[in-house]
């Protein structure tokens, strides 16, 4: 997916790997363990609220940084 709006959303759980989520906005919406495992969210707003519980491995990051905080328990 790249430029949309995905707002007011659960995805809580959802697996998300290998997503790409690029220039694009996700606000609102329950992201609660959701694994983001090797997705591209470049250009992406989102709040750190929204990622906070997420699951993050090789994981591109709305800044290009690459973030790895989850893998150790990431699940592929």
């Amino acid at each position: 997916m790249s430029e949309v709006e995905i707002s007011n959303v659960m995805l809580v759980r959802a697996k998300l790997n290998n997503a790409k989520v690029v220039n694009s906005i996700i606000s609102y919406s329950d992201m609660t363990g959701a694994n983001l495992y090797n997705a591209n969210l470049t250009d992406t707003r989102a709040s750190d609220k929204t990622l906070k519980d997420t699951i993050l491995c090789q994981t591109i990051m709305p800044s290009g940084q690459t973030e790895n905080r989850s893998c150790r328990r990431s699940v592929l």
